[in-house]
């Protein structure tokens, strides 16, 4: 059990609370801080207009509103508009704990029964899991989910909501931080199995290790300088052998600064989402240390948006340079093996077909990349006359997490096809990644989608005998 509220929730707790192998609980100095700040709001909405207890909301801001519990369900059933595409099963749970983890703050006003159903709700059987829906979702706020959230656990008797607890339930981004943050920790597998599957490419072909010089890149990002500091260390090679090129392909030589860059992204994207996660964002906004509601924009998501846009476009370009590296590996002229990586059979076309499996897979990356962080929609009258997209460029990271590992996984089958050529698999350069990975050794005319399907999954167990800090920076998550 994962106790919340002295300190933050990390991607890879979330995950474990998404994924049902954890469940969550209040501290006590949590709940304290719930119940004043949730006392606190109800006497000053006595004293002041405070949105969305004595007002209405959106464009009905300036009516005057007597809240009651049948006004709080009200706007619940309102809101719980749902559309698109069905949560799944870990999402769900996964939206319900970073909303538990944000009210633990102490900045939302809701009741303490609200706060400890939505920590219970966490570890409820799948059948008692409320549907919910990624659309009607927008970049300030995942009302419709989280209302849709709050009646299911209203109706089925595990929450009793105060008659102020309608829009600070709603107030939060929580499916769309918890849709991020359970990507991201996928993306954070292939990205720590590449640094492997690079330097097993990197050794077979002959690859040019001045490209990874520390000191050559000591003015680069650090995200670089970690890439090629991770490759140095696997790459296996005699001294005096001399490497194939004096200058590699772009689509080796490139690895560090375009891994790199990917890698400098994903931490940009993390910090932005567990800064979400991890922070009292609601609007109103209680300040229980200075007996205040403060009315602010903090729900607004732009900054997540403009970063899942820029690692978007980073895991773009990387895709690239891996179908350019497949084709290398395919290419009997730099191998020495057959072409298409066959048994030698004169017209066999053996793993011809990764190419396209990666070459659809980058088209799909690309096309991911076509919605815009800075595109924005008014809604509700104008009153919101900017609300991003941010829910839907999470999604499309999703897509492109799934296409990026189908080209990550085209290598490594093609890789492991190459060692089995060469009689190398069970060699010391092979050792690494071959430990987690059996490729099977029929290199004759066949069907590939199982072998594919097995690299895939490959993946994660490769990932899991790397280092994190590759990716996190070496620093704490959140």
């Amino acid at each position: 059990m994962i106790t919340i509220g002295a300190a933050g929730l990390s991607l890879a707790e979330i995950e474990a609370v998404a994924t049902g192998g954890e469940t969550l609980s209040l501290d006590p100095a949590a709940e304290g801080r719930v119940a004043a700040a949730h006392e606190l709001l109800c006497s000053l909405a006595i004293e002041r207009p405070v949105y969305g207890l004595s007002t209405g909301v959106g464009a009905k801001r300036s009516v005057a509103v007597q809240r009651d519990v049948d006004s709080c369900l009200r706007l619940w059933r309102s809101h719980a508009l749902g559309s698109g595409e069905q949560a799944g099963e870990d999402r769900t749970r996964g939206m319900l704990a970073v909303r538990a983890v944000q009210v633990s703050r102490g900045g939302s006003g809701v009741s303490l029964p609200v706060a400890r159903a939505f920590a219970d709700a966490v570890s409820a059987p799948a059948a008692s899991l409320p549907i919910v829906w990624h659309g009607s979702s927008i970049g300030t706020g995942d009302l419709a989910p989280l209302a849709t959230a709050a009646l299911h656990l209203h109706d089925s008797g595990a929450m009793q909501p105060a008659p102020s607890d309608g829009l600070p339930v709603m107030s939060s981004s929580a499916l769309t931080l918890a849709d991020a943050a359970l990507t991201l920790r996928s993306i954070e597998r292939t990205l720590l199995a590449s640094v492997h599957i690079n330097a097993a490419h990197i050794h077979a072909l002959g690859g040019n290790l001045e490209h990874l010089s520390a000191s050559a890149l000591a003015g680069q990002a650090q995200a670089v300088q970690d890439v090629a500091a991770a490759i140095r260390n696997r790459v296996q090679r005699p001294s005096g052998v001399a490497p194939a090129r004096i200058q590699d392909p772009f689509a080796l030589r490139l690895i560090p600064q375009s891994l790199g860059a990917v890698i400098a992204a994903w931490r940009n994207v993390s910090e932005e989402t567990l800064r979400g996660i991890n922070g009292a964002h609601e609007n109103p906004l209680i300040d229980v240390p200075g007996r205040d509601v403060v009315h602010v924009g903090n729900f607004y998501t732009i900054a997540l948006a403009l970063s899942v846009q820029q690692l978007l476009g980073a895991i773009s370009n990387e895709a690239a340079l891996m179908v350019n590296r497949l084709t290398m590996l395919l290419d009997g002229s730099v191998t020495g093996a057959p072409d298409f990586l066959t048994d030698g059979t004169p017209d066999a076309t053996g793993a011809m077909m990764l190419e396209y499996a990666a070459a659809s897979a980058l088209a799909e990356i690309r096309a991911a990349c076509g919605t815009a962080a800075s595109h924005g929609i008014h809604i509700s009258r104008g009153v919101e006359e900017h609300a991003p997209f941010t829910p839907m460029l999470v999604r499309e990271l999703g897509r492109v997490d799934r296409a990026f590992a189908t080209i990550q996984a085209a290598l490594l089958l093609a890789q492991a096809r190459l060692w089995i050529s060469r009689g190398e698999l069970t060699s010391s350069a092979a050792r690494h990644l071959t430990q987690t990975y059996t490729p099977d050794p029929d290199l004759s005319d066949r069907d590939l989608t199982w072998d594919l399907a097995e690299a895939t999954r490959a993946l994660a167990a490769i990932a899991t005998s790397g280092d994190t800090a590759l990716v996190q920076g070496g620093k704490q998550p959140w």
